[in-house]
C-alpha cells in the first residue's frame, strides 16, 4: 500500500464504503504500521476493491497539507516530496508531511481533527530533501482511555524523536523533554547531513530508531547510529542501548550490539534541553545505575556527545576519550543505586 494514498502535497483517498475499525486488535481495514504489520507484509485482507472494479473508483475527498517547497525560495529549504504511508487506526487516519507535521484526519470525510508541528528547521541541507515516510504507533494496554493510551512516534529530519497522543495530537508528557528526545549526540554530527526520514519501529514497549546520512558527499560523514528506547506505561523514556555503524563496504555483514544487562542495570534519560542561540544548545542527562551484585562495582559510563562541546556540570569525575565522547567513573555500592548527572553545551 506504500504511496497509494498520495499526491504531490495532498492525500487523495479512494473509499469503497469499507467499515471503519475501532479500538482493539488490528482490524482488516486498519493499517497499524509502515508495512501494515510488524512483519512488514504490506498485505491488506480487504476484498471490496478488485481488478474488475478498481477502474470505477472515484475520489471521495482530497486533503491538502500545504507543506510544499520547490527548493528555489530563499530560506524555504530544499525541495520537498510527499512520501508518507498513513496509518489507519481506531477510525482515524494519521499522516506526516514533508515538514514533519503530524496530522489526524477523519477517513470518511477528510476533515482535519488535529495537527502537531514539531517546528522543523527547514533551512538545512538535508540530502534527501524535505521528506518523511511515516509514523510508528504503540498502544499502552495499561493506560486504558487515558492520555497517550495510543502513542505516535516520529523521527524528524533534524534528528529528534517525538511522541504525541493519537487522540489529541499533544506531546506525551514524561517522554524525553516536552515529548521529544534529542538524537544529535553522534560522532561528526553535521546539521542536515545527519537526519531521519523513515519511521521508527515500536514493539513491546520498545522504540527503535535508525538514521541516515547524505550520499556521495564526503568520506568523514557522521557515524550511523541505531538506538533503542523503552516506552514505558508511565510515559517515561528508558534508554536501552545503541550501536554505531561505521563505514561498511558493500555486501559486508553488519552486526549490531546494544549491550547486555545482568546484575548492573542502567536507565538513561534526557532531563533538560535549552536552545542558547542559533546552533548552540545546553543538554542535561540523568543516568541511574542499579547494582544487584553481592559486591560494589565501578562502572565506566561512556557517553557520545556530538558537535563541539563543553562540559558544564558533572556529578562524577569524567575524562574526554575522543572528540565526540566522554567517560564517567561511577562507583555503585552492593545492592545500591548511583545517579550520574551531567550538563553539556554543544555547538553544531
Amino acid at each position: 500500500m506504500r504511496k497509494t494514498i498520495m499526491l504531490a502535497g495532498a492525500a487523495a483517498v479512494l473509499l469503497a464504503a469499507a467499515r471503519l475499525a475501532h479500538a482493539g486488535q488490528q482490524g482488516a481495514d486498519e493499517w497499524g504500521a509502515y508495512g501494515r504489520d510488524l512483519q512488514g507484509t504490506r498485505f491488506s485482507p480487504l476484498t471490496q476493491v478488485t481488478p474488475e472494479n478498481v477502474a470505477k473508483l472515484k475520489p471521495a475527498w482530497t486533503f491538502h497539507t500545504g507543506d510544499i517547497s520547490t527548493g528555489k525560495v530563499k530560506g524555504g529549504g530544499p525541495r520537498s516530496g510527499f512520501e508518507t504511508t498513513p496509518l489507519m487506526m481506531d477510525g482515524r487516519l494519521y499522516l506526516t508531511t514533508p515538514f514533519n507535521r503530524v496530522i489526524a484526519l477523519d477517513p470518511a470525510t477528510g476533515k482535519e481533527l488535529w495537527a502537531y508541528d514539531p517546528k522543523l528547521d527547514r533551512d538545512k541541507p538535508y540530502g534527501d530533501g524535505l521528506i518523511n515516510r511515516g509514523l510508528a504507533a504503540w498502544r499502552d494496554a495499561k493506560a486504558g482511555k487515558g492520555a497517550c493510551a495510543l502513542r505516535l512516534y516520529e523521527a524528524t529530519l533534524d534528528a529528534r524523536l517525538v511522541s504525541v497522543d493519537a487522540a489529541t495530537g499533544l506531546p506525551c508528557p514524561g517522554f524525553g523533554v516536552n515529548g521529544e528526545v534529542n538524537l544529535r549526540d553522534v560522532a561528526r554530527y553535521t546539521p542536515g547531513q545527519y537526519h531521519m526520514t523513515s519511521p521508527p519501529i515500536a514493539l513491546d514497549g520498545v522504540v527503535v530508531v535508525g538514521s541516515a546520512i547524505d550520499d556521495n558527499s564526503r568520506v568523514s560523514m557522521p557515524s550511523g547510529v541505531v538506538r533503542v528506547y523503552q516506552a514505558d506505561s508511565k510515559g517515561g523514556l528508558q534508554f536501552v542501548g545503541e550501536d554505531r555503524i561505521d563505514h561498511t563496504p558493500k555486501d559486508e555483514t553488519l552486526n549490531l550490539k546494544i549491550g547486555n544487562a545482568f546484575d548492573v542495570v542502567c536507565e538513561r534519560k534526557q532531563i533538560d534541553f535549552e536552545k542558547i542561540s542559533a546552533g548552540t544548545y545546553e543538554v542535561e542527562y540523568e543516568i541511574t545505575l542499579r547494582n544487584h551484585k553481592a559486591n560494589g562495582v565501578n562502572v565506566a559510563v561512556n557517553e557520545p556527545i556530538g558537535g563541539t562541546w563543553r562540559m558544564l556540570q558533572s556529578s562524577h569525575e569524567w575524562k574526554k576519550t575522543s572528540a565526540w565522547a566522554a567517560q564517567f567513573a561511577v562507583p555503585v555500592a552492593q545492592d545500591g543505586t548511583a545517579v550520574l548527572k551531567y550538563r553539556v553545551r554543544v555547538t553544531y
